[in-house]
């Protein structure tokens, strides 16, 4: 077979093209640092690359899942810590203050501390990991109005207390009516959920409201999260009858807040409407409770009823009879006026290891 010169030069040419292309190929492996770059080098080996690839991905995603577990883990772990701290100093200024050698000043200092303790708990509940969630209570930072006790059944009458107006989120509802019939408990939270939700100027807001029944008493809490998350019971007929004449409200700016709770006193008159209390600067927070009077539409008397109620000896008294401050026993029967008493003879009655002590008034 007689070989040409263009069959020996075409030779040559293929010849340098492969070792030209191994060449490149060495050259990329050597720059790359890889000895299989594209499929076509070792189609079993990228298979089992790619595998391999994907398995480390996961684990190394374990990793970075159990980093962040032993973050949470620690700071849960040293905010409980901060808890039972606290709780152990509330133990011992209770064990300390029950003591007789303690008068009324001291526990007075006393009550102002556990008052900060108190806050102190407030604000360990509240504590927020390095992404700004909360680690007590996950994502339910939703607003709430909470109502006063209640007794069921709660009768709904057509015109009489058959009507509410809330607010969600800022968007203020119509009037809405809830019908008539006899309902308690769970029957109750799901009707006045429903009329709620069905409302057409919250509807039409993007706004809905879950509606429960605690123990005794309705809450509404808006399915909204956040700081602008709020909900309040502002009126209708039935606010009374469903406990809405007072109670609570907060926003979703926190998962652990400070209720202001409100309620009306057993011996009200008139018509005017209380509606539930809100805390407007945690700062100013007291946590003390209150009683308010009012007078007249615009005058009102305020009163700690929180406080001991100063006693005070007439300037003309005789005798060894001491007299000590007292708390208040029933705000509701406060009436901020002041009194006096005056005593003409103490006598001892039944002599003996039972002795007694009888006044006659002056």
């Amino acid at each position: 077979m007689r070989v040409t010169e263009q069959q020996t030069y075409n030779l040559l040419v293929n010849s340098i093209q492969r070792a030209r292309a191994k060449a490149l190929a060495t050259q990329v492996q050597i720059s790359s640092g890889k000895k299989v770059v594209q499929p076509s080098d070792d189609a079993s080996a990228f298979d089992r690359i790619v595998s391999t690839k994907a398995s480390m991905g996961k684990v190394a995603q374990r990793v970075r899942n159990l980093s962040v577990a032993t973050t949470r883990l620690d700071l849960t772990d040293s905010t409980l810590s901060g808890v039972t701290n606290v709780l152990a100093r509330i133990k011992e200024l209770a064990v300390q203050f029950a003591s007789n050698t303690n008068g009324p000043s001291d526990r007075v200092i006393g009550a102002q501390e556990v008052k900060q303790l108190f806050l102190q708990l407030q604000e360990l509940g509240n504590t927020e990991n390095a992404g700004g969630q909360s680690v007590f209570s996950g994502t339910s930072l939703n607003g709430r109005a909470t109502g006063v006790s209640i007794a069921s059944p709660i009768v709904l009458t057509s015109g009489t207390n058959d009507s509410l107006v809330v607010n969600v989120d800022g968007t203020t509802s119509g009037t809405i009516s809830l019908g008539t019939g006899s309902l308690s408990g769970s029957g109750l939270a799901a009707l006045v959920q429903r009329k709620i939700n069905t409302d057409a100027t919250l509807s039409a807001a993007g706004k809905s409201v879950t509606v429960t029944f605690d123990t005794d008493r309705l809450v509404i809490t808006s399915n909204d999260n956040g700081q602008g998350s709020s909900v309040e019971a502002t009126g209708g007929t039935s606010l009374s009858a469903l406990g809405f004449n007072g109670g609570s409200t907060t926003n979703g700016l926190s998962p652990f807040a400070l209720l202001a709770s409100t309620s009306v006193g057993a011996r009200n008159t008139g018509s005017a409407v209380i509606s539930q209390g809100a805390v407007s600067n945690p700062n100013a927070v007291t946590l003390n409770d209150y009683l308010v009077k009012f007078s007249a539409a615009a005058t009102f008397d305020l009163y700690n009823v929180s406080t001991a109620v100063g006693v005070l000896p007439n300037t003309t008294n005789t005798g060894g009879v001491v007299k000590s401050d007292s708390g208040v026993i029933d705000p509701s029967r406060v009436t901020l006026d002041n009194y006096e008493i005056r005593m003409k003879n103490i006598y001892t009655v039944t002599a003996g290891s039972n002795d007694g002590i009888r006044f006659d008034p002056g």
